[in-house]
């Protein structure tokens, strides 16, 4: 038996699936290539320092992005804006720069999700993904805080620079090999 997606009907799947079709949407908007997706799986929860950090390397990179957050309490409602800085969520909305959902994850295979790798095996996977060659991951404070100036340069230099060039060819080729042997 080898499972191919959820077992289980999401109760969420109407409401998740009009969110996609928005993020489609947005994306058809934008260049090819010229977002990022932000996400940090389903078991590593931000703290607010983490989340601020992010959203100012986010805003001070100035790519294009989707940015998943989750919360480890569905249970409590929490607004998305009160655990982001404020006024995050109307600057990048205003100059359609980027977007921030709750929960709602991508089917895609993302590669090099971890490069800021911060819990269980992600730390691991960051690395992996740098010496493969198919990221750069993020490096943090000694105390193992994020710095927002460093994960803005991570994205300036994979998403824009010349430099980056090699990574992104070594995604692409990747993501390639991947698609192939999925569909064997």
């Amino acid at each position: 038996m080898v499972p191919v997606g959820p077992l289980v009907q999401d109760p969420d799947y109407e409401e998740n699936n009009l969110q996609e079709m928005e993020i489609i949407k947005w994306l058809d908007k934008k260049g090819k290539n010229s977002a990022v997706l932000v996400s940090f799986g389903s078991e590593y929860f931000l703290s607010r320092e983490e989340m601020a950090e992010i959203a100012d390397g986010l805003e001070k990179s100035e790519a294009n992005f989707i940015w998943v957050v989750r919360f480890p309490n569905r249970e409590e409602k929490i607004e998305l804006k009160e655990k982001l800085p404020e006024g995050f969520v109307e600057r990048i909305s205003s100059m359609e720069r980027g977007t921030v959902v709750e929960v709602w994850a991508p089917q895609a295979r993302v590669l090099a999700h971890d490069a800021v790798g911060g819990f269980l095996d992600q730390p691991l996977k960051a690395r992996l993904v740098e010496d493969v060659g198919i990221g750069i991951e993020a490096r943090r404070k000694e105390n193992g805080e994020l710095v927002k100036e460093e994960i803005a340069s991570v994205i300036k230099e994979v998403m824009k620079k010349k430099n980056g060039e090699k990574v992104r060819r070594k995604a692409r080729e990747m993501s390639e090999r991947v698609y192939k042997k999925e569909r064997w």
